[in-house]
């Protein structure tokens, strides 16, 4: 007979609340990749967490049905290990949720516009020119009936309020002070702290506790891929990377 041995006994030194904090946000993690990267809808990713949390509950049942003394279900429930049942939750537990700003944008000139904004008044440089004129709302229709919508929007993250983010997580700041640690290796170069334009900045400005250096990338591209048949849309992001981590 198979002996399935599931249960930790007390006088194991394992720390329970380590686990399930570990457990939480690999379940959460995995959700949020279907939900992002995959692009499975909100509603399809609840119902995978609320899928996920109905697994482990099955687990403790079985666990307690081997009626094994003591076992794991006596010292933890699986409210402890279930992870949040809503993707928007489970972004928040892993600080993966930013604030992000809205501001209307023009959908030609993309020029930018407080939201009570009903046309684009943007004029080019020239005298001669007339306004841009372009309509920056759009009637949609929803279950509510019709509601004007904004037809363009421009989402921004404040770098301080990113910053304040990113230098709140558990050592980072001991993971940024190996930039200003690391010795450059003269004969190959593993990684960017290697090159010569890393060391070579104003005033060194790399290797001074405290600077920050960053990298921005911009780029257009098509989110429904470069097909040739197929609806047309333009999106573009500019990102803003810190080079400081390895």
């Amino acid at each position: 007979m198979f002996d399935f041995q599931i249960f930790i006994t007390a006088d194991l030194d394992f720390d329970f609340v380590s686990a399930s904090h570990q457990l939480k946000d690999a379940l959460c993690a995995s959700a949020i990749y279907l939900n992002i990267h995959s692009g499975l809808s909100q509603v399809a990713t609840n119902r995978f967490l609320k899928a996920q949390n109905e697994a482990i509950s099955l687990a403790f049942d079985l666990g307690r049905a081997f009626e094994r003394t003591p076992s794991i279900s006596d010292h933890f429930t699986p409210v402890n290990l279930l992870a949040p049942e809503d993707s928007r939750m489970g972004i928040s537990r892993l600080g993966l949720d930013p604030v992000i700003r809205r501001t209307l944008c023009c959908p030609k000139c993309f020029s930018l516009y407080p939201p009570d904004t009903v046309k684009c008044m943007t004029k080019s440089s020239t005298s001669y020119s007339k306004a841009c004129n372009t309509e920056l709302w759009m009637i949609r229709m929803t279950p509510d009936g019709p509601h004007a919508t904004p037809k363009c929007h421009f989402y921004t993250q404040s770098l301080l309020e990113w910053l304040k983010s990113f230098l709140s997580h558990p050592r980072i700041e001991e993971i940024i002070d190996q930039s200003y640690q690391h010795v450059p290796n003269p004969h190959t170069m593993c990684c960017l702290w290697d090159s010569p334009a890393w060391q070579d900045l104003p005033g060194q400005f790399s290797m001074n506790p405290g600077n920050l250096t960053f990298s921005i990338y911009i780029d257009w591209f098509n989110p429904f891929t470069n097909k040739i048949s197929g609806k047309t849309v333009s999106a573009s992001i500019i990102l803003v990377t810190c080079l400081n981590i390895p």
